[in-house]
């Protein structure tokens, strides 16, 4: 019983039918039509029986696509709902090389139908796959994998290599089978095909048949991807039609065995002499009566064909916003993908030389970068280049070696930009910051320089010049004690800031000629422990240089119970645990506490 649901998704029954046909084509039509009444029986189903109303029978659905109505009657027209796919359009791309798995589950995500692959096993290339209606996209994959597909109940698909299984009967025309039509066609009959393979392979196959019809070249194969000699002449055997294209519409029940859709049987046709391999291209059925189905036998080559979606197939370039493109030839592969009215990038692959380049469209202007490698050489072409991690030049072009000694480039050969950072130009670079491991230069210079561990200076280390005396220059330790230099009238002057000042070794003050006397000035410091314990054999304080304490009590001179001497008659005077002791030749002769 067929039962049919309307648009608003009522379903009912549809009992009272005539004329039920079904038509089912290899890797082709499938289809139902019908004529239905209005009676009492389909007073319910008959008002659901509208354009694009659902007719189910056995796990199938159909649209109603035709409908003609005459008094109390409607004949229907309706094809396979998987036919609605057309509408479904699957965006995005997924070219390349991939298996016939990988193709479906692309192709058939978000529309609900299911697929099983029975004997595909190949990956195959298919560019620029995508971007269409699923439709067209099921054909696609079966002319690629050079498979068929057929049609189940309950919104499933099965790929296989051909539809259908071998049989061993067969049959002779006009023998033991009465024709209900017969059709022979000799239009695309060739007998001999020459096929162009990968590495300059080249075979010619010569069917047996050219001895019947003479010789007829087919249009060559030319494929890369055969290698061999046995692979690429199976190849032109199978594109090869050296047998008449023979159809020949018979009912079933004269076969004497079953058949379904894409058996294969083989026909002996004595009109010309000949004998081959049919299948079962199509099958027309007649449920709820008697009738025996009727099948059509033919061995033409049939490929994925659908009128009633030609004019959808074709993917509109003109709506798209970005379009990729795959272009495969016997010398080069180009890939592209284009932003419309905005920029392209593609890659050019080609035996000797790998090309890529960006191109950006600014108006009436054009921005192109490039990359392109050969054997010989690679070429750079860009408006600007950033290189990020370690860069190693070798074998470099003698015009650029000439300016490379030992590690480092001539500064006129340098000069590069990058606005807003770290700019080179000659000698000098200028940046905010610049972090490296290892710096090694004649001159650095910068407003501050951050040393996170160690620095060695070979000689001498400069604070300020001379042009900036008075200005002082200081070096602290943790920001606290400094050494502060560049004071005084002459900016000669060093201060040291610390809470203690250890001086491990011996401190001299003056030069050790004795041409540049000092003055050492503890006036206004306690001074505890200081000694001189050689005064006695080496030039210690001289009493001259000595600035005495007590000038206003004593005036000039300094009284001491052995007399009294001014304080430039002493030789020498030290300092000891009883005071400050005044030696005249040798002899003590005062002592000051």
């Amino acid at each position: 019983m067929l039962i049919v649901t309307s648009l608003q998704g009522q379903t009912e029954p549809l009992p009272d039918i005539n004329s039920v046909e079904i038509t089912e084509q290899v890797n082709g039509e499938f289809s139902l039509s019908f004529v239905c009444f209005n009676t009492e029986n389909n007073q319910y189903a008959y008002p659901l029986v509208q354009e694009e109303s659902i007719v189910e029978l056995d796990g199938h659905e159909f649209r109603i696509k035709q409908l003609r109505e005459v008094r109390d009657r409607k004949e229907v027209q309706a094809q396979h709902t998987f036919f609605d796919l057309v509408d479904h359009y699957q965006e995005g791309t997924f070219g390349g090389t991939h298996t016939l798995d990988e193709f479906a589950q692309y192709m058939l995500s978000g529309t609900g139908w299911t697929f099983e692959n029975v004997d595909v096993t190949e990956s195959s290339f298919i560019p620029n796959f995508g971007e269409g209606n699923v439709v067209a996209l099921v054909r696609q994959i079966c002319d690629a994998f050079a498979c068929e597909v057929q049609i189940m109940p309950d919104k499933h698909l099965r790929f296989a290599k051909q539809v259908g299984t071998d049989k061993d009967e067969q049959f002779r025309y006009r023998h033991n089978i009465k024709t209900l039509q017969k059709s022979v066609d000799t239009t695309k009959l060739s007998t001999a095909i020459k096929g162009y393979g990968a590495n300059g392979l080249v075979v010619e196959y010569v069917s047996p048949n050219a001895q019947i019809y003479g010789l007829r070249y087919a249009e060559p194969i030319k494929d890369d991807r055969y290698t061999t000699a046995e692979s690429l002449t199976e190849r032109l055997k199978q594109e090869l039609t050296d047998v008449p294209e023979v159809s020949i519409e018979l009912e079933l029940s004269q076969l004497g065995f079953e058949v379904g859709l894409g058996d294969r049987v083989w026909v002996i046709y004595e009109p010309m002499g000949v004998d081959f391999q049919t299948r079962v291209m199509e099958i027309k059925r007649y449920p709820f009566t008697k009738r025996s189905p009727v099948v059509t036998l033919s061995n033409k080559k049939r490929v994925f064909t659908d009128i009633f979606t030609e004019t959808k197939i074709e993917i509109d370039e003109t709506k798209k916003e970005t379009r990729s493109r795959i272009e495969q030839t016997n010398e080069r592969i180009t890939l592209e993908v284009e932003r419309i009215d905005d920029s392209i990038a593609s890659l050019q692959i080609e035996a000797d030389n790998i090309k890529i380049s960006v191109q950006s469209k600014v108006g009436k202007d054009e921005v192109i970068s490039a990359i392109n490698l050969s054997p010989e050489s690679i070429s750079i072409s860009a408006s600007k280049i950033n290189l990020t991690g370690a860069v190693t030049f070798s074998s470099l072009h003698p015009s650029l070696q000439e300016s490379v000694t030992n590690g480092e480039l001539a500064k006129e050969k340098v000069d590069l930009w990058s606005y807003g950072s770290t700019y080179i130009n000659g000698a000098f670079i200028g940046t905010g910051t610049l972090v490296a491991d290892k710096i090694r230069g004649g001159t650095i210079s910068g407003v501050v320089i951050n040393v996170d561990t160690d620095a060695t200076v070979g000689n001498n280390l400069y604070l300020g010049s001379p042009s900036n005396y008075g200005t002082q220059k200081s070096i602290y330790f943790n920001n606290m004690a400094n050494i502060t230099g560049g004071l005084g009238f002459a900016g000669a002057d060093i201060e040291i800031n610390a809470d203690n000042l250890w001086l491990d070794t011996n401190v001299t003050f003056g030069d050790p000629s004795g041409y540049h006397r000092v003055t050492v000035d503890f006036s206004n410091a306690n001074v505890v422990g200081l000694s001189v314990s050689n005064a006695d054999t080496v030039d210690g304080y001289h009493a001259s240089a000595f600035v005495q304490k007590y000038t206003d009590a004593y005036v000039s001179r300094v009284y001491a119970s052995t007399g009294a001497f001014k304080y430039d008659d002493y030789n020498y005077i030290k300092i000891s645990p009883n005071g400050i002791e005044f030696y005249v030749n040798g002899v003590l002769k005062q002592t000051i506490r």
